[in-house]
Formats: C-alpha cells, sequence, structure tokens
C-alpha cells in the first residue's frame, strides 16, 4: 500500500507517512486516522476583519426655534386675515365719524370717537389670538394651524396633551413674558428639550409628530 504523505503541522512541510519526525523542522508528525492528511494553514492567511456597523443618526424629538419660528409666522398670518378686517372695518368707521364732526373737532369729540376702537377692537383682537392658540393647542389635534402644518404638536412632559387651562396659561405667558425682548422665544434655541420661557412655566414640550 502506497504510503500517504501527510503535512507536518508546526511548518506545513509534506512527509510520508511512515516518517516519525518532519524532514524540515524535525517537529513530530501524526497521522490523524487511515488515509487522511493533515491540510497546512495557508500561510498569511488572516481572518476577514468583521464589518463594522455604520452609526445611528440621532433624531431630536423636539421642534427645534426655527421650526417653530415658521410656525409662529403662519400663525400671525392666519389671525391676521381674520383680524385685520375687523381693525380696519373699526377705523374706517372712526374716520369717518370724526369727518362728519366738521372741519375742526374739539380734542374732547375726537377722544370720544376713538374710545369706543381701542376698548372694542383690541380686546377683540387678543381674545380671538387667546382662543385660537388654547383651544386648539388644547384640541385633538394638540396645535394651532401653523404647527401642525410644520409638523409639531404641543404635549405635556409625559407627552399627553394639555388641558385648557394650561394652554391659556401657556398662551399669555408667551404673549406677554416670553414676548419681551424675544428672550423667552430665543431661549428654545439652546435648551435641550428646546424649550421657550413659556414652556418651561407651562410644563409643555413642542414635539415633532
Amino acid at each position: 500500500m502506497a504510503d500517504t504523505n501527510v503535512f507536518c503541522s508546526q511548518c506545513g512541510t509534506s512527509n510520508l507517512s511512515s516518517a516519525r519526525f518532519c524532514s524540515k523542522c524535525g517537529a513530530t508528525v501524526t497521522l490523524l486516522g487511515s488515509g487522511t492528511a493533515m491540510t497546512p494553514a495557508a500561510p498569511g492567511a488572516m481572518p476577514a476583519p468583521a464589518a463594522m456597523p455604520a452609526p445611528a443618526m440621532i433624531v431630536s424629538p423636539y421642534g427645534g426655534f426655527w421650526i417653530r419660528f415658521l410656525a409662529l409666522f403662519l400663525d400671525s398670518m392666519i389671525l391676521g386675515a381674520v383680524t385685520v378686517p375687523i381693525v380696519l372695518i373699526f377705523m374706517g368707521a372712526s374716520i369717518a365719524a370724526i369727518a362728519h364732526l366738521g372741519p375742526d373737532p374739539s380734542p374732547e369729540q375726537v377722544f370720544s370717537i376713538l374710545v369706543p376702537f381701542f376698548v372694542i377692537v383690541i380686546p377683540l383682537s387678543i381674545c380671538l389670538q387667546w382662543l385660537y392658540d388654547a383651544f386648539m393647542t388644547s384640541g385633538n389635534m394638540q396645535a394651532t394651524l401653523g404647527k401642525r402644518i410644520c409638523g409639531l404638536k404641543v404635549t405635556d412632559m409625559a407627552g399627553n396633551r394639555i388641558s385648557f387651562g394650561r394652554a391659556t396659561g401657556r398662551h399669555f405667558v408667551r404673549a406677554f413674558i416670553s414676548g419681551i425682548l424675544c428672550i423667552g422665544f430665543i431661549m428654545a434655541a439652546f435648551t435641550d428639550r428646546k424649550q421657550g420661557l413659556h414652556d418651561m412655566i407651562a410644563g409643555t414640550l413642542v414635539m415633532k409628530r
């Protein structure tokens, strides 16, 4: 029976199966089973490196400063479409009434005509803005139309819909406190959860849908 070539497990040199020691390095040659030869490892073979997963992109769930600014601008346009015609109607009526007083009306007469304009129009404008903001923010959409268009919603700190009372408080804090030098709005660009001053006071978040 012809000898079977076996390979040295140390250096890979081919040897006869009858050899007890490697002819090259002198290591003991072991025959693994009848007619079975050891296959040497390819010199310099290296395992393929494992593919590294791509780093995950972290997306903030909070509405940022600029998208909120756009939503506020859209809401201003929507409210303006309602309030500006009302202001123009009252202003036109006041100007017409003053014109009927003659060429030289007294200050008292002019004041008596302008008082209703300020007493009615300004409170009416404030009420329209409040009801629009509070009802829609506390409603099923959890957002004004501007925020809805921009893909935003207002929640409490747990992500739930806020009440009408909280939406009311948030609105007036935003109107009278955050509006001072716009500092309350600018804070939304720097806080971790993109909260303006009014959000911090009311305990609310502006989230992406």
